[in-house]
């Protein structure tokens, strides 16, 4: 209480979890040990941008060339904006990817009803999807890649955030 009252009467930003006050703080106290991050269900990056946030603000200044952000996304639409939300950012590296239990392919579906006029996905929609989902009427879907996660990066990652659509 003590917090959001400190907040509000000094004007600062008003915390939406308790990942918002402890992700600075680990990325501080753990410096080095603390450089990757994997945003698995990336959609458009929001998070992502969050998390590198988090690692400019509160990393040693010699430390963030060797930070990462993975943003994993296997919707379309999806990568189209985090490929021109990120390409200029080299903290940022977009994987056009699944991840699940299994690398190979799977089967990515979503509703019709997040469909956009042009028949494709709309942008930011797959947190509706399922992933490897049986074929519905009320679907469409695209095959897409899968890996696993413990197999893209061989140090392992410092911090995991899981929107999978059923992959987990």
């Amino acid at each position: 209480m003590y917090l959001l009252l400190h907040q509000l009467l000094s004007n600062q930003r008003i915390y939406s979890s308790p990942l918002d006050i402890m992700l600075p703080r680990l990325v501080a106290a753990l410096q080095e040990d603390f450089l990757s991050f994997a945003d698995c269900g990336a959609g458009v990056g929001d998070v992502a941008a969050q998390y590198a946030e988090y690692l400019r603000s509160s990393l040693n200044h010699e430390l963030l060339p060797r930070a990462r952000v993975y943003c994993y996304e296997p919707l379309p639409e999806n990568l189209a904006v985090l490929r021109r939300r990120f390409s200029a950012h080299g903290l940022y590296k977009v994987r056009p990817v699944a991840v699940a239990d299994s690398a190979g392919r799977a089967r990515f579906s979503v509703p019709h009803r997040m469909t956009g006029d042009s028949g494709a996905w709309a942008v930011g929609t797959s947190f509706d999807g399922y992933l490897d989902a049986a074929e519905t009427p009320n679907h469409e879907s695209i095959e897409v890649e899968t890996v696993r996660l413990q197999d893209e990066l061989a140090s392992g990652f410092d911090f995991v955030k899981m929107d999978l659509q059923g992959g987990e």
